[in-house]
């Protein structure tokens, strides 16, 4: 999928810009990575197994900033 078309797909997604907590279910939204290593992407999908003060690390073992993702709820709230 191009990178616009993820843009707009998770710009759909109901999410919130909270804090993670450990077992939420992130979004990636603005991936800050080295180009060296693809290992994440916009849309991307990831469950939180570690919560520290300045970073979470998922499931797959990937360290992540605040500001690279959202969590996702439930409902759209409206």
């Amino acid at each position: 999928m191009k990178t616009f078309r993820r843009r707009a797909y998770v710009k759909e997604l109901p999410t919130d810009s909270r804090e993670a907590k450990k077992g939420d279910v992130i979004v990636i939204v603005k991936p800050m990575y080295n180009k060296k290593y693809l290992t994440y992407r916009i849309g991307d999908v990831f469950v939180v197994e570690h919560v520290y003060t300045d970073c979470i690390y998922t499931d797959n073992g990937i360290g992540l900033w605040k500001k690279e993702y959202r969590v996702l709820t439930t409902s759209r709230g409206k």
